[in-house]
């Protein structure tokens, strides 16, 4: 067995462990994290452009509903 450490975003928690539960995966621990300022110091500045692109370009179209997720599952 292998062990996943993962940052979901905060409006996608419950899509997300809906899915780990329909899937039967174990949850092993959970715990809210956030990004320690000096790790966003420590990212080269383009990087820092990218993702403050990406989150501004996000739109809620962008992603699916549950059931579209399951459906494509199937």
């Amino acid at each position: 067995m292998r062990r996943v450490t993962l940052n979901i975003p905060e409006n996608r928690y419950e899509l997300f462990m809906e899915l780990i539960k329909s899937l039967g995966i174990e949850k092993i621990q959970e715990k809210e994290t956030t990004i320690e300022s000096s790790e966003i110091e420590n990212l080269p500045e383009w990087q820092k452009e990218e993702i403050l692109r990406r989150v501004t370009a996000a739109k809620d179209s962008d992603y699916l509903t549950w059931e579209e997720l399951r459906d494509s599952l199937k």
